[in-house]
Parts: structure tokens; sequence; C-alpha cells
């Protein structure tokens, strides 16, 4: 995850990224590996979707042929179920940090705009200045790419600032 601030490439006191993933939505929930509790990558990463698509359907695919097949009452349910908890950790973060656009990521590109709307309406409902200002939720421009050429963004970013050289003294 990462956030974008004033045009720059946001990072905190250590110079690392955000991990929204690691905001709580469960102070009760399951023991993350970061020490806390109920942490949202624990409940909407693509391992525990796919896994609870493949339990519930009795079906092994990929998340992709499942996100990108025919929608079945028992997918919908999984999948509201899926934006409803992101909604909670992702408006924790736009009500901090006063974000107005979400954009997804990793296996979140083949959602289908029903879904994204969804979590579009979910996230507004929650955040703190709701009747002011929209989020828009949208998927990445490059998709799959992503990642990578966000990881490669910082990496350049980085040479910019002066923080890594490009030549030897």
């Amino acid at each position: 995850c990462g956030i974008i601030k004033e045009g720059r490439i946001y990072s905190g006191f250590h110079r690392l990224s955000s991990e929204i993933g690691h905001i709580s939505i469960d102070f009760k929930g399951r023991k993350c590996t970061c020490g806390n509790r109920g942490c949202m990558e624990l409940y909407v990463n693509s391992e525990e979707l796919k896994g609870r698509f493949d339990k519930t359907l009795g079906s092994r695919r990929t998340l992709q042929e499942y996100l990108e097949g025919e929608d079945s009452p028992e997918m919908e349910e999984i999948l509201y179920d899926t934006m409803e908890k992101l909604s909670a950790g992702i408006s924790s973060a736009i009500n901090l940090l006063n974000l107005d656009l979400v954009i997804l990521g990793y296996d979140g590109v083949y959602l289908s705009e029903k879904y994204i709307n969804y979590l579009e309406i979910k996230i507004n409902e929650r955040i703190f200045n709701s009747r002011r200002m929209k989020v828009r939720v949208k998927k990445p421009y490059f998709q799959y790419d992503a990642q990578l050429l966000g990881a490669a963004c910082n990496i350049l970013q980085a040479v910019f600032d002066g923080d890594i050289s490009i030549y030897e003294d």
C-alpha cells in the first residue's frame, strides 16, 4: 500500500511506506504476525478470499478466475463481506490522513465495478466528513503491474531526493 501526499510518496519516521493492512478491524480478532490483533489484511488478503471461495464453492480456481467469472449468490455474499471489512480499515486511514482517493492494487484489479462501487459507498458512509467530501475508489491505470511500477517510483524518488547515489564516489 502506498500513500501519495502533496504529490510525493509518503514515508514515515523510518522511511518505510504505510501499512494500512495492519489497521485493526477487530480488536479481539486473530493474532497477526505484526503482534496486533484483527489486522485488516488477515481478513481481506488474496489467499484468504480464494480460500473462502474454494471452501464455499467446493472448487479450486485462481482468485482471478473467481473474480472474472460468473457471480453466484455465495460469491456475492463473500465479496460484500470482504468489501465491508475493507471499508472499515480504509475509512480509518481516510479519517486519519484526510485522503480523497483509494486506488486498489494487487488482485483488487480483478474486482468488478459492482464491488468497487459498493466499497466506495461503504467507505463514504463511514468517513468523518461524508457530507462535505466524497472519496473515490478506482482501479490503477497500470492494472496488475501497478505495484511493480510503484516500487520503481520509490527507488527513483530516493535517487532524486539524494538518498541513493547513482554513481560511485
